[in-house]
């Protein structure tokens, strides 16, 4: 639900296990907290709430879009397709 949420120009706060740290730089789109840290999610939250206030909606809006470019299935398929060729032409040399 990350990408999705980016995706639609919402800023994350996400909990730092499985691959939230591929998916969620912290910047602009959001940020990752320590697993389980309530104290830490808490804290975040009100570091957005004053980010939203000095960078505004709609440039927070912008940043979580840029956090997804490049992220589409039809991208993603194709730099798969890259690493699966790269791959086999490597095991066949």
């Amino acid at each position: 639900m990350t990408l999705e949420a980016l995706a639609s120009g919402v800023p994350v706060i996400a909990y730092d296990y499985a691959a939230a740290h591929e998916h969620l730089p912290d910047g602009g789109a959001g940020c990752r907290v320590p697993p389980g840290d309530a104290d830490a999610f808490v804290a975040a939250a009100l570091d957005w709430a004053e980010h939203l206030r000095e960078n505004g909606r709609e440039r927070t809006r912008q940043d979580a879009r840029a956090a997804v470019e490049g992220l589409s299935p039809a991208e993603v398929s194709a730099r798969f397709a890259q690493i699966l060729g790269s791959l086999t032409q490597r095991s066949a040399a």
